[in-house]
């Protein structure tokens, strides 16, 4: 043992009994390369309920048994003396970073709404969001496939393939993406920065051979046995990675603060992760409400609602153009996915969400909350904001801070593109004061449903 690694050793051994000699509550403590994290809680010290210990030379996360588990779930025991299931994708390296995100109150928006209102910071993820668990759950399937697996393809609107492209770096894959053109130029950037490929083709409904996905599947298909196309729409591996980590790290972390799930509500991009959390949240509870958010254009709205997955704007398809009239990047579907598929019997109900609401509900979010989010972010704030109206005082409400606002610059916080290209209101272009207010229920919020 190096006089460094003693040394280490004897900080940490130092602080760990410095912590349970304090007073106070300790929750969890965390080392990380040697440097203790405290979450404290008020009231006084009774025990330390986790100790773990991250980086270069930590410990491997262990199950409740004892026992070392490898996969993307484990079980461990809530202070309800109930198994619960959290995910540890990797062992004690960038990879086991993802999943295990915060779920925080939104102290402001739950004041205005008198419900609570927790939302899963999946945008902590180590690459920004929530794709990480469904491409580390992709890749690990196709690295079972495929014995010697050299390509990875995919198409996507960027989020998937910015999970793709770290982790494809780490392996030394070579990425190939396919994204449409109607996506935020910093998406494109970073996948470049990242190493992969990207090919850019104009937007179209999934009629056509061009959409984005059909030309990556085809792509696939033209290189060696040894490419893999990841399908994350139709992948088993996307929806179960939800499942099986997700659902049941909300469910966990809503008992742990003493509350009672009311309702999860979010929108759908390939569906995995509405569908795998909303499946796990109806079987552990059949009165939760699993709400649908769907932005213009898409059909799920219709699906939920009346049984048919069409809307006005499919007409197009034939034309084969490419039907969606949104704002909101990632989101809205033209079809019923696999994905979706696997959980769709669990969805209760679902709300369309206009373009100016999600922009209104951003911005009100940065004034009162300090959060920075982007456009399925903040679809999903809004929908949560309606499904709060529609329940008693005091119920508990959960949606999905999916993205940053840090990604969607060019476009959804760029006011020319709001205003001038999209025709919409830039908030606080009239007055300040809707967007600033925390009194009264906002305008946006009364009339969003």
């Amino acid at each position: 043992m190096t006089v460094a690694t003693r040394d280490k050793l004897s900080f940490n051994a130092s602080i760990g009994s410095w912590l349970l000699s304090c007073s106070k509550v300790v929750t969890c403590a965390v080392i990380v390369h040697g440097l203790y994290t405290v979450v404290v809680r008020g009231g006084v010290l009774k025990r330390i309920t986790h100790v773990f210990q991250i980086g270069r030379g930590g410990e491997r996360r262990r199950r409740h048994d004892g026992s070392s588990n490898g996969d993307c779930s484990h079980e461990t025991t809530d202070h309800h003396n109930s198994t619960i299931r959290t995910s540890t994708f990797g062992e004690d390296d960038y990879e086991s970073l993802i999943g295990n995100t915060p779920m925080i109150r939104l102290n402001k928006l739950s004041a205005v709404l008198k419900r609570e209102i927790f939302v899963k910071m999946e945008c902590m993820n180590p690459s920004g969001t929530g794709k990480d668990r469904a491409a580390m759950a992709m890749i690990r399937a196709a690295e079972k496939e495929k014995k010697q697996l050299r390509v990875v393809v995919e198409g996507t609107s960027g989020s998937t393939g910015i999970a793709l492209a770290s982790l494809c770096a780490s392996r030394k894959y070579p990425l190939v993406v396919v994204m449409p053109d109607d996506q935020a130029q910093e998406k494109v950037q970073l996948l470049q920065c990242y190493g992969a490929k990207v090919h850019i083709v104009p937007n179209c409904a999934i009629s056509n051979p061009n959409h984005y996905v059909n030309t990556a599947r085809r792509m696939a298909e033209q290189m060696s046995d040894h490419a893999c196309f990841m399908n994350q729409f139709e992948n088993q591996a996307n929806y179960m990675a939800h499942y099986t980590t997700t659902g049941p790290e909300i469910y966990s972390q809503i008992r742990q603060k003493r509350r009672k799930l009311n309702c999860f509500v979010m929108s759908c991009g390939t569906g995995g992760t509405l569908s795998g959390c909303g499946k796990f949240l109806k079987e552990k509870d059949p009165n939760i409400r699993i709400i649908l958010v769907d932005p213009p254009g898409s059909c799920l709205y219709n699906k939920i609602k009346h049984g048919v997955a069409f809307t006005l704007e499919q007409r197009e398809r034939s034309q084969k153009r490419h039907r969606y009239d949104t704002i909101a990047e990632g989101i809205g579907l033209d079809r019923i996915t696999a994905c979706l598929d696997f959980g769709l019997d669990s969805i209760d109900d679902a709300f369309l969400v206009s373009d100016q609401a999600a922009v209104d509900m951003a911005h009100w979010m940065l004034r009162n909350e300090g959060m920075f989010v982007g456009s399925s972010s903040a679809m999903n704030l809004v929908g949560a904001a309606i499904a709060a109206q529609q329940l008693p005082e005091n119920s508990v409400i959960v949606t999905i801070v999916c993205d940053s606002g840090q990604r969607h610059l060019t476009r959804f916080w760029n006011r020319d593109f709001i205003v001038n290209q999209r025709g919409l209101r830039w908030p606080g272009d009239e007055t300040k004061k809707e967007i600033s207010s925390t009194n009264n229920l906002p305008e946006f919020m009364r009339t969003c449903c």
